[in-house]
């Protein structure tokens, strides 16, 4: 059994015995790509459904040939990996098949760069130039040169995207919008999510010329600050956190000593400013509507979009945070869609409408075709749509948590005399939202 990632594991032939030792390993899911007759000794899709079952496993048989499969398969097997809760074994009958889906799946839903399927093969020790070609012949769409790479790194519990761009030619790159694990219930911190972002970064031989947030976040803790100790190397915001600063100093009652001028962060950009990823062109467009904050960062043919727009399916990021405006976010909104068709649009989170897999990848076409929040709608419509509907939302569980800690730019609170560390919660300061 071979790990591809935290949730997903490939195998050759697997028997009856080996299934029921499965949940001891974590394993909740089991795959089966291997259509039956192929071997004497396989036990087959009836034998390993039941075997399966008698071990609690969820079970989905996907036979494929190399050579034969379909979109269809694809998609069957995405969303079989989407309806189970915990790590997937899939198996043929040497591995290769089931990874093959599982790099197609990740492909279509713009989770992983074509380019990265060869190392994703290397390090696996599978031949995977078949997903090239059926790229190729199925998805030629999907081939087309990118001039960044993206790596998305999706943190569970508060459905946040983290993003790692680089530069193919030059190993330059940037961190966006890292998550510091955080564990409200028991008040706990850990460095999981960020961690996980450097063994990438190390993996991949890349240099991180910039650790950027796109605004100070209300539903995770930034990671940033313990990112810079570890890289050494510069963070950035927009610089309208001033006013974001200023407002939750009031909120917090903060001390004299609390600056509003920015100065956690290394670099304040303002709207049209431009810098390099290695030999990679960023321009920073000011996106205000989520908070006063927020900024885009366009990165060549990508951008990064954070807290404006979601995938079509969920729509648009909620206005109602001290600071947000919904005719703001409409403008903003356009301003993005703007960018050329083709261009991709990250996005901050992905809230998995129905249950289906994680994805964060669109395009602006695709946003101005399928958005349910902004397609066939006027400016008037929009605000209407978004004060209405942000009338009926909770404030976010981590909001009074986190956003004392991101407007330091993810500095948590110095020690107290006891060695430990203390969060400021103020009471009765919002009584007239929804709980």
């Amino acid at each position: 059994m071979k790990r591809i990632d935290d949730r997903f594991y490939i195998a050759g032939e697997v028997s009856l015995e080996d299934i029921a030792t499965l949940p001891t390993q974590g394993i909740a899911g089991l795959v089966n790509a291997r259509p039956d007759g192929e071997s004497a000794s396989q036990p087959g899709d009836a034998a390993e459904r039941t075997a399966s079952e008698s071990a609690g496993l969820t079970y989905h048989f996907i036979p494929v040939k190399v050579d034969g499969i379909t979109e269809q398969d694809v998609k069957a097997f995405d969303e079989a990996l989407a309806k189970t809760d915990g790590p997937v074994l899939a198996h043929c009958g040497s591995g290769r098949r089931a990874l093959m889906l599982w790099a197609l799946a990740e492909v279509i839903a713009r989770r992983l760069e074509p380019s990265l399927v060869g190392d994703v093969g290397a390090r696996a020790g599978v031949d995977l130039s078949g997903v090239e070609a059926w790229l190729r012949a199925h998805r030629p769409d999907l081939l087309r040169r990118r001039l960044a790479r993206v790596q998305g790194f999706y943190e569970a519990r508060t459905s946040s995207v983290q993003y790692v761009v680089s530069d193919p030619d030059t190993q330059r790159c940037a961190i966006i919008d890292p998550v510091l694990d955080y564990d409200e219930k028991s008040g706990s911190t850990a460095t999981r999510s960020a961690d996980a972002i450097l063994a990438y970064i190390r993996q991949a031989g890349l240099t991180v010329d910039w650790i950027l947030d796109t605004h100070p976040h209300a539903d995770h803790f930034s990671a940033a600050h313990y990112l810079k100790n570890v890289l050494k190397c510069p963070t950035a915001i927009g610089t309208h956190v001033k006013k974001v600063q200023a407002l939750w100093k009031d909120f917090y009652h903060l001390g004299d000593d609390f600056r509003c001028d920015g100065s956690q962060w290394d670099t304040l950009f303002n709207d049209g400013d431009q810098f390099k990823i290695g030999n990679l062109n960023v321009r920073v467009m000011h996106s205000p509507g989520h908070t006063l904050a927020s900024i885009t960062y366009v990165v060549e043919d990508a951008a990064f979009i954070h807290d404006t727009l979601f995938m079509p399916d969920s729509g648009s990021a909620r206005a109602d945070f001290p600071g947000g405006d919904a005719a703001k976010l409409w403008h903003s909104i356009q301003a993005i869609l703007a960018l050329p068709g083709d261009t991709r649009l990250l996005t901050g989170h992905d809230y998995r409408p129905g249950g289906r897999s994680v994805r964060w990848e669109s395009t602006v076409d695709e946003q101005l075709r399928d958005n349910r929040h902004v397609a066939r709608l006027d400016e008037a419509a929009f605000v209407s749509m978004r004060q209405e509907r942000d009338a009926t939302l909770p404030m976010p569980k981590l909001i009074l948590h986190a956003l004392q800690v991101n407007i330091r730019a993810g500095q948590l609170p110095e020690p107290e005399a006891d060695g430990h560390r203390f969060l400021k919660i103020p009471l009765d300061r919002f009584n007239d939202v929804p709980w």
